[in-house]
């Protein structure tokens, strides 16, 4: 039987808590027995992963460390739900697909704090340093019952690394060297003391880069068009990548029943890419920045109470050639308050209220700021043999005023081995400042953007491991789009996107297999351009990896294999699907030091995920790594 009753602490009357308290985690492993894996993203309250109602992926720093990753985009490429659109290399504008669901229709979230900018609603993925991070959260499907606006695809958090109280110090250092000149050096240390805890990071990374774009100033793209293709110049350069990051978390327990964390992530980044002068920079100084506070206290053995207040900055500052073009300042200012309210095992209530402030700095828009106040519930139970969660959510938006999303989902078991779960939920999408107001592409006319998701999933857990497949239907409304008939953002009446998701994890012959499918078909039904799929969504990807250890040596690998996509609303330019195949090996030099090396694309397989824009060729990666045990 599956229950809603939340996991106490060894030594204290202490609950895993929900959303916010990433420090949750570092508790739990306090325990002294096995537990098994915890979320709190899917439903702001924590649950194992097996008695999570929607489909929900965790991956770890042995994830990353296992698949050499050096990107977000490099470990998260493929997976189920996953498409992803690259400008041209490390530290190039980077958009997320989820579901078939705009690049902004996916809500980002850094140990609690929120991290789309409000300039173009999307998160900076390509400057997040996967060397800071702890672990992350991805839940598909709608979550803006919980949310609020942005989590129209689904949510992936990111947890920064952390320590334990009482432990000890530990330093951690990683060194590497790759192709197009790539060095890079991360260290930390993280400790704890009586009843506290710390950790602090650092990470350095350059690289020289490949030329990122193969446009042109004279090409006509469609017929009808205007000339120029891609970014609408030739500059046939490398495009180099700076990267500066530091975290610092910390936490203390007050009293038995009331602790308190803290967080900072800080990622300076200077990047170099193609612009057509004057009309559009080829350099940008970009400063992303988080920081938080988290207080929690146990009413009683049933009640919890959780305040959290965190900030986001993101600047951007970009040149042509040397010269200033132009600045975007995002701030975004969030304060939560949330309580759980445990009736009995087998039912939950969670009430909360969120408030949110945009503001962008530029003096291009006519409105700079807005804020956004949301009041939501919901409800966990078990109710004959059925796990049911039930979720409502009213956002008061000062510049588009209520709107009232909710979501209802059920988990049937069938046997002690499969699970059928069905969900439906509904969701909304503020227009973005860029949307609204950006020079030559906003239109202050547009509707915010609405959504209904119908999902089916079937599980099942193994002696031999696990799988889960999904069936999905989202149907929105007022989507919003580049409409080139009008060179403006602009709404689609209707769009429909439809999906199947499976996911495998086993082992064969003492290797571990985990593979990952999606097929989508989506449907624009403007009047303009009816029928047409939406732009950027290939109709299926597949990634399989394998990963196998003898002794001290490892070895790895990915294949990843995507279909074709077409890279505008009218269908005219269809960029070719591709495949390409990842090597890797590791070596335990001794108890704490380890050797990894990797070959990306190891066919040397050229490709684009948008067009004139290249993936990186057959590239290398060496990396030295001392992590105590």
């Amino acid at each position: 039987m599956s229950t809603f009753k939340r996991t106490r602490i060894s030594g204290a009357s202490f609950s895993i808590l929900p959303l916010l308290l990433t420090s949750s985690f570092v508790f739990a492993e306090d325990t002294t027995t096995e537990l098994e894996e915890v979320i709190v993203t899917a439903t702001r309250t924590a649950q194992t992963v097996d008695d999570a109602l929607a489909s929900v992926t965790v991956l770890t720093q042995d994830d990353i460390k296992k698949q050499q990753a050096t990107s977000l985009q490099e470990l998260l490429r493929a997976r189920a739900g996953f498409h992803l659109v690259n400008n041209g290399g490390a530290g190039k504008k980077t958009s997320l697909f989820l579901r078939g669901t705009n690049s902004d229709h996916v809500l980002v979230i850094i140990d609690g704090i929120k991290i789309n900018t409000a300039t173009d609603g999307a998160a900076p993925l390509s400057i997040i340093p996967l060397e800071l991070v702890e672990r992350i959260e991805i839940v598909r499907g709608p979550r803006t019952s919980l949310y609020g606006s942005d989590a129209i695809g689904g949510v992936i958090q990111i947890f920064t690394k952390k320590s334990k109280a009482g432990e000890a110090a530990k330093p951690t250092v990683s060194i590497k060297t790759g192709s197009h000149n790539t060095k890079g050096i991360s260290a930390g240390i993280s400790g704890g003391f009586d009843k506290g805890w710390y950790s602090v990071n650092l990470k350095r990374e350059k690289t020289d880069g490949y030329n990122a774009c193969t446009g042109s100033s004279t090409f006509v793209v469609t017929p009808g068009g205007f000339p120029g293709a891609g970014c609408f110049t030739e500059e046939p350069d490398d495009d180099s990548y700076d990267n500066r990051s530091a975290s610092f978390s910390a936490g203390y327990q007050l009293t038995d029943h009331t602790k308190i964390s803290a967080q900072f992530l800080r990622t300076d980044n200077k990047t170099e890419f193609d612009g057509a002068p004057p009309f559009a920079p080829n350099e940008a100084d970009t400063l992303s920045q988080t920081y938080g506070l988290n207080i929690t206290s146990e009413l009683s053995d049933s009640v919890d109470v959780i305040f959290s207040a965190g900030h986001n900055d993101h600047k951007n500052n970009n040149f042509q050639s040397g010269v200033f073009f132009s600045r975007f300042d995002t701030k975004r200012n969030t304060y939560s308050l949330q309580s759980n309210i445990d009736v009995n095992d087998e039912n939950l209530f969670t009430v909360g209220f969120d408030y949110l402030k945009d503001t962008v700095d530029t003096t291009e828009y006519i409105v700079p700021s807005r804020n956004n106040k949301g009041l939501f519930v919901e409800y966990q139970g078990h109710i004959a043999n059925h796990d049911i969660i039930v979720g409502l959510r009213n956002d008061d938006n000062e510049q588009f005023g209520r709107h009232t999303t909710g979501n209802v989902a059920v988990k049937h078991p069938i046997n002690e081995h499969l699970a059928l779960t069905a969900s439906y939920g509904t969701a909304f999408k503020a227009p973005t400042f860029n949307q609204l107001y950006f020079p030559f592409f906003g239109s202050p006319d547009l509707n915010p953007e609405t959504s209904k998701t119908a999902e089916l999933g079937l599980r099942g857990k193994h002696t031999w491991g696990s799988w889960s497949s999904n069936l999905y239907r989202t149907e929105a409304d007022d989507l919003i789009v580049y409409d080139s008939s009008i060179f403006l953002a602009n709404n689609i009446d209707k769009a429909t996107i439809k999906g199947f998701e499976a996911i495998v994890n086993t082992q064969i012959a003492g290797w571990d297999v985990a593979a990952d499918l999606t097929l989508l078909d989506t449907k624009n039904k403007s009047s303009s351009n009816n029928g047409k799929k939406l732009a950027r969504r290939p109709d299926k990807s597949f990634r399989l990896s394998t990963d196998k250890s003898f002794g001290r040596l490892s070895i790895g690998s990915d294949l990843i294999a995507e279909g074709s996509r077409f890279d505008d609303a009218g269908n005219n330019l269809n960029v070719s699907g591709y495949t390409t195949a990842d090597f890797r090996l590791g070596y335990q030099l001794t108890k704490g030091l380890s050797l990894q090396a990797k070959v990306g694309n190891l066919f040397d397989k050229e490709y684009e995920t948008t067009a004139f824009f290249p993936q990186d060729g057959r590239n290398y990666m060496l990396t030295l790594s001392y992590t105590p045990k």
